[in-house]
């Protein structure tokens, strides 16, 4: 984001800033910063886990996911270019323990969604005027009912071109789970899941046009396409390719 990449360091708990060339090739470190604390589950947030790194597109805030913390801690950038924290306007798990891994802000601005690894929740914020604090309107499961008797993580989130739905893989259940979403953000529910072609869905993309998903699976080895219904957000698989450890 503007010549800037911001990485996020899981078992060292923190995130580095680094300059970009022109070619995109990382240059210069040019800040890192160190999360403190732990969250309720000692066995997996013993420490902060830094998961994921979101710049806002007004280009002044960064929020950096911690599946430690269950917060996404904001930054704002001063004026010599260094990010420093904006406790404020943090978005805090209204579950403890729910391990925040992921988050999406939607196109209009107004709402933004994360979701719980350890949880298997989405949660919906609405996000705040600026240097206010971003407020919690719900939390949904990613899971149906029967998928929920298995041990499951959710990993990768993604929203959809349209800004109608919202994708979330669930690993254990292997499956895709679907959010419908109000024209302004909001979600509207679950939508339900579909199978995700493979086993543990670790990651999945978007094309541009928003016609196909692809989700990379971690344990099977694959890639599995789908085509997308642009009315319920649905996926049906068209196919699936080997790709080792994606």
């Amino acid at each position: 984001h503007g010549g800037v990449a911001a990485v996020a360091n899981y078992s060292g708990g923190n995130f580095s800033l680094f300059r970009l060339g022109d070619n995109g090739v990382p240059l210069a470190c040019l800040q890192t910063v160190n999360h403190q604390g732990h969250g309720t589950d000692l066995s997996r947030q013993e420490r902060p886990h830094v998961h994921c790194m979101v710049f806002h597109s007004d280009g002044q805030r960064l929020y950096a996911v911690d599946l430690g913390l269950d917060r996404c801690v904001c930054y704002r950038q001063g004026s010599d270019c260094t990010w420093t924290p904006s406790p404020a306007e943090d978005l805090v798990s209204p579950v403890p323990g729910a391990g925040f891994r992921h988050m999406v802000i939607h196109p209009g601005q107004r709402f933004a969604y994360v979701n719980g690894e350890m949880d298997n929740g989405v949660t919906c914020f609405r996000m705040g005027e600026e240097g206010a604090a971003p407020v919690p309107v719900g939390t949904w499961s990613a899971l149906s009912p029967a998928e929920r008797q298995c041990a499951s993580f959710t990993a990768a989130m993604c929203l959809h071109p349209n800004g109608r739905f919202l994708y979330v893989s669930n690993r254990g259940a292997d499956s895709i789970a679907v959010f419908r979403l109000h024209p302004e953000g909001a979600v509207a529910g679950w939508a339900g899941t579909f199978p995700a072609g493979g086993a543990w869905p670790r990651d999945m993309r978007l094309t541009p046009q928003g016609d196909r998903l692809v989700v990379a699976h971690q344990h099977s080895d694959t890639l599995a396409v789908f085509r997308l219904d642009q009315q319920t957000g649905m996926g049906t698989l068209e196919g699936i390719t080997p790709s080792p450890t994606p």
